[in-house]
């Protein structure tokens, strides 16, 4: 075996560690520690089994193949201007092994293929209408945006919470479209994550998913997406006040603020009414905290499938874990904490996923079959 610079990369990286902080762990200096990164010195056993335990990698994870990362501009993040870069190349670390995950996933299930349109061009509210129509959702509510984006074929992952302050982020990757939520958030901003960074997919790919224009963008797609305006002014009364708003919240699953924005910009509210109901929420503390919230989480099914298979097969995630030279926590952290609930039933308020929604089988002996 052939150890692999990248792979330590990827690993300290991961782990928010500079190299002058690995190098005090490992009782190296951070000179020697680039040497390890570049490729021009080889680390002993000894120095590995350190680096190992230091990163909680095992060590057979630095002689996998190097990981396909990223570029950062290729890689669509919310809240960009107040993150870190630590905290994206945390993140861009955590997709590659994403990425790995999923890879090893379609080798032994047949996924649903990409079903994506392209619509760079479109306006936000253009974009979420077509598709709405590519996709004949019509005007209903969204029972569960999480099983939608898989069922159409995006790959849906997990932020950690040493990733907590940052929202969502999506890229593609050999025309597979992944996008990564943080769960710490409540349902109905995880929804709204999840809308913004289908957004970002259809909207802008090749590396524009960058600026303060793109993120307005994929905002306002998120609240035409979930909020068809049909729908919105069919049911909204014009000047609808705040008890009818917490109302009307949960049909469409959005938070109040999201709510009050949608009808705000197809004119339900006057300009006076609008300003008014702002101060209400700002003064009642409703937009930083979320009144009468979704209970239960959005999670995946083709995960919470794929684990199931596995261990009706007597695998559990130790079986995974190890096939992918990971931490059975590092696997946890991806894939929606699932690991940790195996065969535990839905979160009271959970929409119980339909045998419709995202469709999985096992690959059998795909060589002959080809």
């Amino acid at each position: 075996m052939t150890f692999t610079p990248e792979r330590l990369t990827q690993a300290r990286e991961r782990r928010m560690m500079t190299k002058a902080e690995l190098a005090e762990q490992v009782g190296k200096t951070p000179a020697l520690i680039t040497r390890y990164e570049n490729g021009s010195r080889v680390p002993p056993e000894e120095a590995i089994a350190l680096i190992s335990r230091a990163l909680r990698f095992p060590g057979s994870f630095f002689f996998r193949p190097a990981p396909v990362v990223a570029s950062e501009g290729a890689v669509s993040f919310r809240a960009l201007a107040s993150m870190t870069a630590a905290r994206r190349r945390a993140a861009i670390s955590a997709g590659a092994l994403a990425a790995e995950l999923s890879d090893w996933i379609a080798d032994e299930f047949e996924l649903p293929s990409p079903h994506v349109p392209d619509l760079r061009g479109y306006s936000p509210e253009d974009a979420a209408a077509a598709v709405r129509a590519e996709w004949q959702l019509g005007q209903a509510s969204i029972l569960n945006v999480v099983k939608l984006l898989e069922s159409k074929g995006i790959r849906l992952f997990s932020l950690v919470e040493r990733c907590r302050d940052m929202d969502a982020f999506s890229h593609w990757r050999d025309s597979i479209p992944f996008v990564f939520l943080n769960m710490v958030t409540n349902r109905e901003r995880c929804r709204f994550n999840a809308a913004h960074e289908l957004g970002h997919l259809v909207l802008h790919r090749d590396g524009e998913s960058s600026g303060r224009i793109q993120e307005r963008e994929a905002d306002s797609f998120a609240s035409a997406f979930l909020m068809p305006q049909g729908d919105v002014v069919a049911s909204v009364p014009f000047n609808a006040g705040i008890g009818s708003l917490l109302s009307l919240k949960s049909r469409w699953g959005v938070s109040l603020s999201a709510l009050v924005y949608r009808a705000n910009s197809l004119n339900l509210f006057t300009e006076w009414h609008h300003r008014n109901v702002v101060i209400t929420l700002s003064k009642k503390g409703w937009r930083t905290t979320e009144p009468n919230p979704m209970p239960g989480k959005e999670s995946s099914e083709v995960l919470t499938q794929v684990l199931a298979t596995l261990r009706s097969e007597g695998k559990g995630a130790g079986f995974l874990a190890a096939e992918l030279d990971w931490s059975v926590e590092e696997l946890s952290d991806l894939v929606f904490n699932l690991t940790a609930v195996q065969g535990a039933r839905p979160t009271t308020g959970e929409i119980p996923p339909s045998p419709s929604e995202v469709s999985l089988r096992l690959v059998v002996d795909r060589e002959s079959s080809e």
